[in-house]
């Protein structure tokens, strides 16, 4: 049991060593506090009670008593402890004593998967193999003539030359000590009297206790058939008594080579074995044919097998790998592994299921390498992990997303995304949908008189009895408070009607007993249909709220059809003033543009590590910023009634239903072009800008070329404009966004792909869509500097930006935290309120490139 010390104030980053670490027969100890481990260590004698490795965290700025910890980890007993360094920067180490240590490894945080690899290696070097006892001896000659003076010619030459020599004069005499002593070579007189030399010589190999010793015969005389049966009988040399002592010893020392080889190579194996046992994932090897020619415990233990014997000379395939993910039987001449090992091929990371001793199927990453001997293919070694406990996690995380954690019914998100599919669906095959807005009568009373968790007791059996006589083809959700939405698949009006009926009579007929209390529950249900002329989902969810609250005006605990001609929703009371007002800002010119200032990550970092702290505990973080920001984002704004600008998303989704959002994108794209060409004429310098459009403006026949004609017409380079797609719809016009975002991209002109995409579909449109910038949902900038899960997104995210030569931007970032974290994840740029606050068109002409920011506490 190897006992390993991790020191680090951070809980976070003790937990990520602590998941990090693969190794069997390991005791993990952690100090919290540096000032505890300079106790622990500083009370420990020679060796005794010593770690066997040290992991300890390095800040950026190192205290009082880490510092007092350095120098207790340089002097002796500690100095001889194999340290681990984790730092963030290795600028933090500069000039620092630890360096020096002749046992000292260090390593980033953000590579916290190789710490595994590194930890083995430290243990390793300062804890080698044990030498055997017989390496411990010279090499060990067994002698073995009927003549004693033979014996004592030849003995004496071989001790003479350091050999550990054994005489014996029989044949039987020479196999009893070859079985009870470390042998290394026997040389053996041919004729004697009892058995000749070459039946010895066959005894010898025939005995797995002996078979490992070089043998040669020893005669007189020079004879063919002699020489034969010598070589057939084992022996890989034959010596003559006639010789010079010279040859003699030149053959002998010919025979300790290929001893010392045999130990070499039994070493090596010895120190792989013991590799192959300690590493946490299962390794097995297999040969062309896909035989399994050695495997570790690891594996063993993974797929339920005792011994190695189990498997050893037997198909892999045959043994766990000869089902599909379904559980359905793969012939081994279309399975995937099985061509790998045949061909040779590399597989990293594939992911599949491998089927145990008992038959359970278990979830599995495995990765396939070649290899190779003397330029031949050799086999393939397949290192794999159960990854069962990972999928599942990832399933939760899913869910989670999708579902409401009170009732376990589906949310507003994935309802919207429903809706929307459904919409599509049923504009392409024309047939009919309805939708029910359902809300518990009276739950503020009930809530009011028996407190939130008679309320949150009421939702989940409300949810209990709609799930029960929803049909199987519905869908459900809780969309906030007491409301839940269901939408009826393939209905027409009147099966619709009758659907809903049955969800207000189990309502109706419902008893809500809390305590002592009871109360009789009601709903009222808003219902509208969905065909192929609802164009939004929006609309739709606007529409059936109205006709719930109709019929909740009509008194309560009944059901209202929302009438197209009749019914006006507060969605249409609302649109209808926004045609005319949207038309005369773009006529008359009333839209307001803002500019947020977005920074490179390591410039804002070295202000941060620099910037002063004033007496008041606080500093302004606009007084150290002396240069430009790296480019802007355009935000437009419209002024409301008292002159305030109304931001971009209170009357986007309107100019965007009544097909407006296209003239207002390329109003603003020609405000910014003439903008760059303004600042260009005045030497100011080139400045890029970001600008975010719509789908719908994407996909205008023209678009393309008239941005060509803009750029063109005011001697604008193409780099100095980024384009982002404002909401993006998974499966809506795919091939033709991605068509027309490679054409932008090839034009020249940035795009940075919205990382906001609903689902899980981002890290797909990375591989599918040229862009060269992406940006990170703030979903997972809020939790950042605590949370692993978010920071294990964001690097994933971050990995594979970089790997395809594209630049990672966080927004919304409002704290000096999670500026370090996302420093720490190597994300690029950064914005936000906390860095600088979004300047006007006038002040930007002006010169003034960023407001103050807020300040840090």
């Amino acid at each position: 049991m190897s006992t390993i010390l991790v020191i680090e104030p951070s809980a976070t980053l003790r937990f990520g060593v602590r998941r990090a670490i693969h190794l069997p027969g390991l005791e993990l100890q952690e100090d919290a506090d540096s000032a505890q481990a300079l106790v622990r260590l500083s009370s420990m004698s020679g060796q005794s009670g010593c770690p066997d490795a040290i992991i300890l965290g390095w800040p950026a700025r190192a205290t009082s008593e880490l510092h007092e910890l350095a120098t207790v980890l340089c002097d002796p007993p500690c100095n001889r402890i194999p340290l681990m360094l984790m730092v963030q920067d290795t600028q933090a180490l500069n000039g620092l004593a630890l360096l020096n240590r002749k046992a000292t490894l260090i390593q980033h945080w953000r590579n916290l998967e190789e710490t595994t690899a590194n930890l083995q290696q430290m243990l390793l070097a300062h804890n080698p193999p044990n030498i055997t006892e017989q390496e411990q001896y010279p090499v060990h000659v067994l002698l073995v003539d009927d003549s004693k003076t033979i014996r004592t010619q030849f003995g004496g030459l071989l001790r003479k030359e350091g050999y550990r020599v054994t005489l014996t004069g029989t044949a039987a005499e020479a196999y009893e000590v070859a079985k009870q002593q470390p042998i290394d070579i026997a040389i053996v007189d041919y004729y004697m009297p009892e058995e000749n030399g070459d039946v010895l010589c066959q005894r010898l190999k025939r005995d797995p206790a002996t078979r490992h010793i070089e043998l040669a015969v020893l005669t007189g005389n020079y004879d063919d058939v002699l020489v034969t049966a010598v070589l057939a009988s084992g022996a890989t040399e034959c010596m003559f008594k006639n010789e010079s002592s010279r040859l003699f010893l030149a053959r002998v020392k010919a025979l300790v080579r290929s001893c010392e080889q045999r130990r070499i190579i039994a070493r090596e194996k010895q120190q792989l074995d013991n590799i192959l046992d300690s590493v946490g994932d299962g390794v097995y090897g297999v040969d062309m044919e896909g035989i399994v020619t050695f495997i570790n415990p690891a594996a063993l233990k993974l797929l339920g097998y005792d011994r190695e014997s189990d498997l050893l000379g037997q198909s892999a395939h045959a043994l766990f790998h000869y089902a599909d993910v379904a559980g359905n039987p793969v012939d081994p001449r279309h399975c995937f592994l099985q061509q790998a090992y045949q061909l040779g091929d590399e597989l990293l990371q594939w992911e599949t299921q491998f089927q145990t001793a008992r038959g359970t199927a278990i979830s599995v990453e495995c990765s396939v390498r070649p290899r190779h001997f003397d330029g031949y293919l050799a086999g393939s070694v397949v290192a794999f992990r159960d990854i069962s406990e990972r999928l599942l996690f990832e399933e939760e995380l899913k869910w989670q997303v999708n579902h409401d954690h009170l009732t376990k019914l589906l949310n507003r998100q994935y309802l919207e995304q429903a809706l929307e599919q459904e919409i599509r669906r049923l504009f392409r095959t024309g047939e009919t949908s309805a939708l029910l807005f359902i809300d518990i009568d009276r739950f503020k009373q009930i809530n009011d008189l028996a407190g939130h968790a008679a309320g949150d007791q009421l939702l989940i059996e409300v949810s209990n009895k709609l799930k029960q006589r929803v049909r199987q083809s519905d869908l459900i959700a809780r969309v906030s408070g007491d409301e839940f939405v269901v939408i009826l698949h393939n209905v027409k009006q009147e099966k619709a009607y009758k659907l809903a009926e049955n969800l207000r009579e189990i309502l109706d007929e419902a008893v809500f007993q809390y305590g002592e209390r009871v109360f009789d529950i009601t709903g009222s249900i808003g219902m509208t249909m969905i065909d192929a002329s609802s164009f939004s989902a929006e609309r739709v969810l606007a529409n059936a709220d109205s006709a719930c609250h109709t019929a909740k005006c009509q008194g309560r605990n009944r059901i209202h059809l929302f009438d197209e001609d009749k019914d006006i929703s507060p969605f249409d009371k609302q649109e209808q003033g926004w045609i005319s007002r949207l038309t005369q800002a773009l006529e008359k010119g009333r839209f307001q543009l803002a500019f947020q200032p977005v920074f490179a990550t390591y410039h804002v970092q070295s202000i941060l590590e620099n910037c002063d702290t004033k007496h008041d505990g606080q500093s302004n973080l606009i007084d150290a910023i002396e240069c430009r920001c790296d480019f802007y984002e355009v935000q437009i704004q419209l002024p409301d009634a008292q002159g305030n600008p109304l931001p971009a998303a209170a009357f986007l989704p309107a100019a965007e239903r009544f097909d407006l959002i296209g003239n207002i994108d390329c109003y603003v794209i020609k405000r910014v072009v003439n903008l760059i060409r303004r600042q260009s004429c005045n030497g100011c310098g080139s400045m890029a800008y970001a600008v975010s459009i719509s789908e719908q403006t994407l996909l205008q026949h023209d678009f393309v070329t008239l941005l060509d004609n803009l750029v063109s017409e005011a001697g604008v380079a193409p780099e100095a404009l980024l384009f982002s797609l404002r909401e993006n719809h998974p499966g809506s016009h795919a091939r033709e966004i991605q068509a027309k975002l490679t054409l932008l991209y090839a034009r020249g002109f940035g795009v940075i792909l919205g990382e906001q995409v609903r689902g899980y579909t981002a890290l797909t449109h990375l591989r599918q869509l040229h862009a060269s910038h992406i940006t990170i949902n703030e979903n997972f900038i809020d939790g950042l500097p605590t949370d692993p899960i978010d920071q294990a997104v964001v690097r994933a995210i971050v990995d594979v930006s970089h790997a395809q030569k594209r630049k990672t931007i966080a927004r919304h970032v409002e704290n000096l935290e999670t500026c370090q974290a996302l420093a720490h994840l190597k994300v690029d740029y950064l914005q936000g309120d906390f860095l600088a606050q979004a300047i006007s068109e006038s002040e930007l002409e002006q010169g003034v490139t960023v407001q103050p920011a807020r300040q840090i506490v």
